[in-house]
C-alpha cells in the first residue's frame, strides 16, 4: 500500500520538472518572470530559517489529523519518528550526494563566466569568498533583483540535488501516505501544490538544473519507502517480543 501511494506521489511530483527537463528551457540571467518575488517567497519556505518554521507548521497539522482520526500518543509519536527520519534523514542523503557529485548550479556558471573566474576556482573558494564575488558579480546587473543577490550569496553551495525540491517532496508524500489514506484530500493536494510551486521556483531562479530536481524526488520517494519499510519491520518486531 506505501509503495503504490509513494509511487503515484513521485509521479506526480516529477510531471513537473520532466516536463522542463524534455522542452529544452533553461534558466538565463535576463529571464525576468512576472512572479518571481512569489517564487522566492515559496523558495523562502524551505530556506532556513523558515524551513524550520515550515517543519513545524506542516508536522503539527499532520499530528493534529492524526489526532482527529483517533490515533493515540504511541501512534502520534510513531509519526514524529517517522517524520523526522525521513525529512531530516532525506536532507543527509542530500548532502551527502552533493559532496560527491559536486555540480555547480546554474546560477555559478554564470558568475564564473561573468567574473572570468573557473569554476572549480570558484568552489575552491571559502563560502564567505563565493558570497562575495557573487554578490560583487551580479551588483553589476539590473536584471538581477537585490533580493535574489542575496539569496545567491547565501546559497553557494553544490547543485545535484536539490535540497529545497527533496524537503518539499518529502512532505508531500508524506502527507499523501499518512493523510491521504484517511481522505484528507484537501490537505493533500495543498501540500502537492506547495511542493511542485517550490521546485519551479528553484530551477526559475537558477538555482538548480531539471534533473537535480529530478534526483530530488526520486530519492525522497525511496527515502519514505524505506524508512516505512524499516520502520514497520522494527514495530511488528517489538509487538511480537511484546
Amino acid at each position: 500500500m506505501v509503495l503504490k501511494s509513494v509511487s503515484a506521489g513521485v509521479l506526480i511530483l516529477l510531471c513537473l520538472p520532466l516536463l522542463v527537463w524534455v522542452s529544452g528551457w533553461h534558466w538565463q540571467p535576463g529571464n525576468t518572470l512576472p512572479l518571481q518575488p512569489l517564487l522566492f517567497a515559496f523558495t523562502e519556505t524551505v530556506t532556513r530559517p523558515w524551513g524550520i518554521l515550515t517543519t513545524l507548521l506542516l508536522g503539527g497539522w499532520l499530528l493534529w489529523l492524526r489526532y482527529g482520526d483517533g490515533a493515540g500518543l504511541r501512534e502520534l509519536a510513531q509519526t514524529a519518528v517517522l517524520v523526522v527520519l525521513v525529512v531530516w534523514g532525506g536532507q543527509g542523503v542530500n548532502k551527502l550526494i552533493k559532496h560527491y557529485v559536486q555540480e555547480p548550479r546554474p546560477y555559478t556558471l554564470w558568475i564564473s563566466k561573468e567574473s572570468g573566474t573557473a569554476v572549480g576556482n570558484f568552489y575552491h573558494l571559502s563560502r564567505q569568498q563565493r558570497g562575495q564575488l557573487v554578490g560583487r558579480v551580479a551588483g553589476q546587473q539590473q536584471v538581477i533583483p537585490g533580493w535574489l543577490r542575496q539569496h545567491w550569496a547565501y546559497e553557494t553551495g553544490y547543485s545535484f540535488p536539490s535540497g529545497h525540491s527533496m524537503f518539499a517532496a518529502c512532505w508531500a508524500l508524506l502527507m499523501l501516505v499518512l493523510a491521504g489514506v484517511k481522505r484528507h484530500y484537501i490537505t493533500v493536494i495543498a501540500t502537492f501544490v506547495w511542493a511542485m510551486v517550490v521546485m519551479w521556483s528553484r530551477m526559475a531562479l537558477g538555482m538548480h538544473w531539471p534533473w537535480d530536481v529530478t534526483m530530488s524526488v526520486m530519492v525522497a520517494g525511496i527515502t519514505l519507502t524505506v524508512a516505512c519499510t524499516i520502520f514497520r519491520r522494527l514495530l511488528t518486531g517489538h509487538d511480537r517480543q511484546g
